[in-house]
């Protein structure tokens, strides 16, 4: 039987979380747990995740609005129309959380986030590119649960390998030129160590146009006092 699922207050969340990351609510995996009496939602805190930037895991767990209190586990199966709009609080102490790659696994703590009630998080950096996995498990208001949530195409994908630009080495290159400029900066004539010739700039060899325009400055001088034209420069 297809569970039509609104999460009124729940949803009110994730509208503002899609509000700032754009594609956090949609890239998220939601199921029925606990005989159907509540909600989980789970994805990555950011999507897309990239290798070496801080990420985490985000967690949501409404409850059916009809229970106020938890039912036993041969309660009526839940209709269609239902409404989880009861954000469930206090499991940062009852349940625990695990995000899986491969063979390895990790153990998170989960972090209530200040405002939101129902929305838990934990915090990690993924070291590699590919699935990452998480598993939930513990109680809901005393009722037994273990999910476990891998990526998929409708939920949260894998994580990708980042794209830099510019690229490392060409960021080292500039600094490596910025460091040659300084060290032959010192407080000799015009700014540069004695013997140093300052570098050229954009192909021009400004200490040649230098020496050029003062030997023609010279030459005008000598034209002068020969009564020579001021305007010609002998060759």
């Amino acid at each position: 039987m297809r569970i039509t699922i609104r999460l009124s207050a729940l949803l009110l969340v994730v509208a503002v979380a899609a509000s700032l990351t754009g594609e956090r609510a949609a890239a998220h995996e939601g199921r029925l747990v606990g005989d159907g009496r509540y909600e989980m939602v789970v994805g990555f805190l950011d999507e897309s995740a990239f290798v070496g930037e801080k990420n985490g895991l985000q967690l949501y767990v409404a409850k059916l609005a009809s229970l106020a209190t938890p039912q036993p586990s041969d309660a009526t199966p839940v209709a269609e129309d239902e409404v989880f709009d009861r954000p469930v609080e206090g499991l940062e102490t009852t349940l625990s959380a695990e995000v899986i790659y491969g063979e390895e696994r990790l153990a998170l703590t989960l972090d209530t986030v200040f405002g939101a009630s129902g929305e838990y998080t934990a915090h990690f950096f993924p070291t590699m590119e590919g699935d990452y996995g998480f598993r939930i498990f513990g109680t809901v208001e005393g009722v037994v649960v273990d999910e476990a949530f891998s990526p998929s195409q409708d939920g949260f994908g894998p994580v990708q390998p980042r794209l830099e630009f510019p690229a490392p080495s060409s960021s080292a290159d500039r600094a490596d030129e910025d460091g040659a400029l300084r060290t032959a900066r010192a407080d000799g004539p015009g700014g540069w160590r004695r013997g140093v010739r300052p570098p050229t700039l954009g192909g021009v060899d400004h200490d040649r146009e230098r020496s050029l325009a003062g030997l023609s400055r010279r030459r005008s001088c000598a034209g002068c006092r020969s009564g020579e034209s001021r305007i010609a420069v002998p060759v």
